[in-house]
């Protein structure tokens, strides 16, 4: 006769069995396996047995894991919408603690002249500097190094590289030398 299997366990069970199908080291299959294997000796049940009454969708050594994508993505939802309740929450708390200060500090004797920010107030936006990057770059000889490799890779002559880099001849040619060792 057969034990009734709770759910809890089918589910301790079904994750054994996808660990013993999936695992790449082998010593972790056959932990899952002997696993598994005790799991349904204690149901009194073969491995085979326990397999087929826990996985309706077990065809031919293949799980069905739609079901689990399924219930990934509802957990997955579920954690993304209690996140978002948290941060709500959070930020509430914030502003309630925020505007108690206020009430007490006023209630204490805040300078009256003193102005209170409104924290529910839309935010002023800063005015955008345009920054410059280029007139603050200093040119190093790295730079200049993969300029000429750059160049030189288009197919420019090591004459015409050197007059646009401002190098010598022999600079370029040290650099062509080199590209072409490595």
């Amino acid at each position: 006769m057969k034990k009734m299997i709770p759910d809890k366990e089918q589910e301790r069970f079904r994750k054994v069995i996808v660990m013993m199908n999936a695992a790449t080291v082998e010593g972790e299959k056959e932990a899952a396996r002997y696993a598994a294997e005790r799991m349904a000796a204690a149901w009194e049940m073969s491995l085979e047995e326990a397999i087929e009454e826990t996985h309706s969708g077990y065809n031919s050594g293949r799980i069905d894991f739609s079901e689990m994508r399924e219930k990934a993505e509802s957990i997955s939802k579920a954690w993304a919408n209690g996140g978002v309740g948290m941060m709500n929450n959070n930020e509430s708390r914030a502003k309630y603690e925020y505007n108690r200060a206020v009430y007490e500090a006023q209630q204490r004797g805040l300078d009256e002249k003193q102005e209170v920010p409104n924290i529910n107030a839309p935010k002023k936006k800063k005015k955008k500097v345009a920054r410059d990057w280029h007139k603050r770059h200093r040119v190093t000889e790295h730079d200049r190094v993969r300029l000429i490799s750059v160049l030189l890779k288009d197919g420019l002559s090591l004459k015409r590289v050197a007059e646009i880099t401002g190098a010598t001849t022999n600079e370029v040619a040290r650099v062509f030398m080199h590209n072409r060792n490595n």
